[in-house]
């Protein structure tokens, strides 16, 4: 190893009472170690690529406390107590954002491990920082604190037939229940060292801004690293749980943002004519027809409402994420709309025989 490039950055400001006090909105803790040990192969810019990370993090990216820590300071140890520290000092709706570079090993057995300093590839659970003992390290404090952790640590090679390939998203226990993990490969592959933070450091430096609102979310991020990542030559990122896909990361401008532009959901009021007979009698087929699908499209419209406020507009799209269960609720959501309209429209049909002009309701959202 390297001892001139083991650093321990901590940044204090006041005394320390008023620095352990001290809560932010956004904070990140960002880990990086060319060489565990002498007899694994070192990756060739962990380190500096991490640090280069805390400079636009601390800088343009808006973050109020970055903890960095690299080389030989970064012991399973020390990585569980800047952790700790991390979030301690993230408010109690803030976002904790983890970033860790450096080897892993156990991926591809089921054992899946950070190589930290000191680790070795006999035993990478008991020598470096397992997934569970990582997990555990980063419960939230609050229901609504936010957490986004992205490890590169599933590399090609090996050394005497042990796989550098480190945790996976699939591998973290219960994260749905508070975060989201980004990881370069799917459990078990190994992937391209070097390309995920660098997209990383560009996209939250502004390159992800999709929108140009001077913002950018979880969502514009993730879209940006996965088109730097495929053009790389790898494979897209994986990912496990779920934040809400408006969550901002990243702040490129001082300007303030434009108000987000309304969503408008068309609803058009049916209209009925009962013709010259002045006795208008409801038939109780089309009442029971219309109920039933006036009742889906209120539901589908307001799980539709419910989730719009944790989207973002991108491109005049409304983003939520990709995980399984929001798909199945977004597959949900439109069968309820697009099924209640139908019902809507038979039951007019049955009152109105032949059917006046104007007499639809749709209820179509898309996230």
């Amino acid at each position: 190893m390297r001892p001139a490039t083991a650093l321990l950055a901590l940044s204090f400001s006041g005394s320390a009472w008023a620095e352990e006090s001290a809560r932010f909105e956004r904070v990140a803790v960002v880990i990086g170690i060319d060489q565990p040990t002498d007899n694994v192969p070192g990756l060739e810019r962990a380190e500096e690529s991490v640090l280069e990370l805390a400079d636009t993090l601390s800088g343009s990216a808006g973050y109020t406390k970055v903890i960095t820590l690299v080389g030989e300071a970064a012991t399973a140890a020390g990585v569980q107590t800047a952790l700790g520290n991390g979030l301690g000092q993230t408010s109690d709706d803030g976002t904790l954002l983890v970033v860790y570079v450096g080897h892993g090993a156990g991926g591809d057995y089921g054992e899946p491990a950070l190589l930290t300093a000191g680790a070795v590839l006999s035993d990478p659970v008991g020598t470096g920082l397992s997934v569970d003992a990582l997990s555990a390290a980063l419960r939230p404090r609050t229901a609504d604190q936010s957490i986004v952790v992205i490890l590169d640590a599933a590399h090609e090679g090996g050394v005497g037939g042990v796989a550098l390939i480190g945790p996976a998203a699939v591998d973290w226990p219960s994260l749905p229940e508070w975060g989201l993990a980004v990881t370069t490969k799917a459990a078990g592959t190994a992937g391209r060292e070097g390309v995920l933070v660098s997209s990383m450091r560009a996209g939250i430096a502004g390159s992800a801004d999709a929108n140009t609102d001077g913002h950018v979310t979880i969502s514009e991020l993730s879209r940006f690293i996965d088109s730097r990542v495929d053009a790389g030559g790898g494979l897209a990122l994986e990912r496990g749980g779920a934040v809400a896909a408006n969550l901002i990361v990243s702040d490129v401008s001082t300007a303030p943002a434009p108000a987000p532009a309304p969503v408008s959901i068309p609803v058009s009021t049916p209209t009925t004519d009962p013709g010259p007979d002045p006795v208008f009698k409801l038939k109780p087929v089309a009442v029971a027809v219309g109920a039933v699908g006036a009742a889906a499209v209120i539901t589908s419209l307001t799980m539709y409402l419910a989730k719009k406020n944790g989207c973002e507009d991108i491109d005049g799209q409304l983003t939520c994420g990709d995980d399984a269960g929001y798909r199945q609720f977004r597959t949900t959501q439109h069968a309820l709309g697009w099924v209640g309209g139908g019902l809507v429209l038979a039951g007019v049909g049955v009152q109105f025989i032949p059917a006046p002009q104007g007499a639809m309701v749709g209820v179509v959202g898309s996230f």
